[in-house]
């Protein structure tokens, strides 16, 4: 697939945008270095990732959001791809209780709310960022993990879309390129 790795990080770019832009989410986050909406765009590099990143290294207890995308070439054909999102949440166990003053009548802990919101925003779509997609994204994992040492809890979310014609990511290069 000529030029996948553009359409890879316009669907991050588009995926963090979504994050970075939208105040419940950075409540969710709850940073406790960076507490000014304003100021929400420092949360890549420190509580959102282009990439896994190991929970061991991470020193304070918070919650970090991991994004990867991955483009695996159709089995029927040469000429599509499925794409893929996947969004990893982690938040340290003493990170998991949201506050209840600034999220009243909220049950869930911090990853199953997360998890709503990605849900909310990506389940369904058929635009990403500017490019539209031939087929809906699909919700096809919603995981939850822990991560014992230390202690980290963990939800992975799968996004799918059932094909992608390669036509179309040339298409999308095109505006990348722009």
């Amino acid at each position: 697939m000529a030029n996948g790795s553009k359409f890879i990080n316009a669907v991050k770019d588009a995926v963090i945008g979504e994050i970075i832009n939208d105040d419940t989410m950075f409540k969710l986050i709850d940073s406790p270095d960076i507490t000014s909406f304003e100021d929400s765009e420092k949360l890549i590099g420190t509580h959102i990732f282009r990439f896994g990143k190991n929970p061991t290294v991470i020193e304070k207890d918070i919650t970090f959001i991991t994004i990867q995308v991955h483009t695996d070439k159709s089995i029927n054909s040469w000429t599509r791809i499925v794409p893929q999102i996947e969004i990893t949440i982690y938040s340290h166990d003493n990170h998991m209780n949201l506050d209840t003053k600034i999220f009243p009548n909220v049950t869930a802990n911090r990853n199953d709310y997360i998890s709503e919101w990605f849900d909310n925003k990506l389940n369904g779509v058929t635009k990403i960022g500017s490019f539209n997609l031939t087929s809906k994204l699909k919700l096809k994992r919603n995981h939850e993990y822990s991560y014992t040492k230390p202690d980290w809890m963990m939800r992975n979310m799968i996004f799918e879309g059932e094909e992608m014609s390669i036509d179309l990511c040339a298409e999308m290069n095109k505006h990348v390129d722009e």
